[in-house]
């Protein structure tokens, strides 16, 4: 039986009442449930090929990573790992994972509800590319760093950070947090030492932080190291949010989780990303979005869509202040978290922290490649993306590229 067949009123393992799909991806499916045990709903993920699951697949790693997670404030609590799971409808297995449903919109559907509220109410070109409130676009960039850092915290890499991967955990709008969903990607980064084994360069060792409980279980004696970094990586993320390091295909570290997070933060505050066209679509150019992120580390008005937005020194100072810290982080580095929220709010207080007015952004061709770009107007979007990624090469291979000096 695939997860396909699972229909409303099915019964897995005479617990778990199916109600609804909620959505799929590529290799996995997902369902609301009512777990009539603890009278309780809960969400149920099938691979779309069961029942054969294998040790190693898509399910059985993200069974292991939410297990792990356990006790992490940010991160859905686990319930059951099912590997012989049988349906009231058919007498096949199915191999299942349950656990918490977390009740509320994620970041991006929120995110689009509000754009489209805004222009109802101001009646604007229709467009799913529209700011929102800074304040609400820090809230929310908060929320997905906290999440962040509890994965960390745990010995864990997310490496699929983007707005519709954080989801609210309640359905009233007065509800403010989040959590962090879909492991599928996720990977440990830490490792144990076995006595015969050859030692471990450098050696680091790391602490995992211990459940959320009375009990910790064995993570107070048990002695982990961080894993040696690879010498290449396959790409593993969405290309739209992912890191210069992560699309060079080098191996994926906490920093590269955190530059999600800042991607994911200029998305909102800007309505959109200014490599969007390259990095959807039937126009899919992986390099280009690579060569636009590049720019935007030397200048970050180069990934300002929104006029106001790019005409703010202190926000820009800021953004380049995280931006600049998180590339000269070593691979084994664990990030100053606390200084990247003190950052970020530092982006959009222009009161108390003042506006940084002696910014100098140096370079002649870099500033009129800046100023060809954003009008927020959908017909002309990709003509000037055209215009300025001309520009931003000429400047790579002529050496002009400037860094930005205070």
């Amino acid at each position: 039986m695939s997860s396909s067949s699972l229909q409303a009123g099915i019964v897995l393992s005479n617990r778990y009442l199916i109600l609804y799909k909620i959505g799929s991806g590529t290799f996995t499916s997902i369902y609301s449930a009512f777990d009539l045990q603890t009278k309780t709903n809960v969400a149920i993920k099938v691979e779309n090929v069961a029942p054969q699951i294998k040790k190693g697949s898509v399910i059985d790693k993200e069974a292991q990573v939410l297990k792990d997670l356990q006790g992490a404030l940010h991160c859905p609590s686990f319930q059951e790992y099912h590997t012989n799971g049988t349906s009231s409808a058919s007498t096949n297995t199915l191999c299942f994972i349950a656990f918490e449903l977390i009740a509320g919109e994620d970041m991006h559907s929120l995110r689009t509800r509000s754009a489209t509220a805004n222009q109802e109410n101001s009646k604007q070109k229709k467009s799913r590319f529209l700011p929102i409130n800074i304040s609400s676009a820090l809230h929310l960039s908060l929320q997905m760093l906290d999440c962040v850092q509890s994965v960390h915290e745990k010995g864990y890499l997310h490496r699929d950070v983007k707005p519709s991967n954080f989801v609210r955990t309640g359905m009233n709008e007065d509800e403010r947090e989040f959590k962090i969903i879909d492991f599928g990607l996720s990977k440990s980064f830490v490792q144990t030492l076995e006595p015969n084994s050859p030692p471990l360069s450098p050696q680091i060792p790391f602490k995992i932080t211990p459940p959320n409980t009375t009990n910790p279980l064995a993570y107070s004696s048990q002695t982990l190291y961080l894993k040696p970094r690879k010498t290449s990586a396959q790409f593993r993320g969405t290309t739209m949010y992912a890191s210069v390091n992560v699309q060079s295909e080098l191996d994926h570290s906490r920093s590269d989780d955190i530059f999600g997070v800042v991607y994911s933060f200029i998305d909102l505050v800007n309505g959109d990303l200014p490599w969007r066209p390259y990095a959807t679509g039937e126009g899919k150019d992986k390099e280009t979005v690579k060569t636009m992120k590049e720019a935007g580390l030397s200048d970050p008005r180069n990934m300002m869509v929104d006029p106001l937005i790019r005409s703010l020194g202190n926000f820009n100072h800021w953004i380049w202040q995280i931006s600049n810290y998180l590339t000269t982080l070593d691979f084994y580095s664990t990030p100053d978290y606390g200084s990247i929220k003190k950052w970020m709010i530092n982006a959009c207080h222009e009161q108390g922290n003042g506006l940084v007015g002696n910014t100098v952004w140096k370079g002649g061709e870099m500033k009129k490649a800046i100023d060809l770009v954003w009008e927020c107007n959908d017909n002309r979007r990709q003509e000037a993306l055209g215009i300025r990624l001309q520009e931003v090469r000429k400047m790579k291979s002529e050496n002009k590229e400037n860094p930005v000096r205070f």
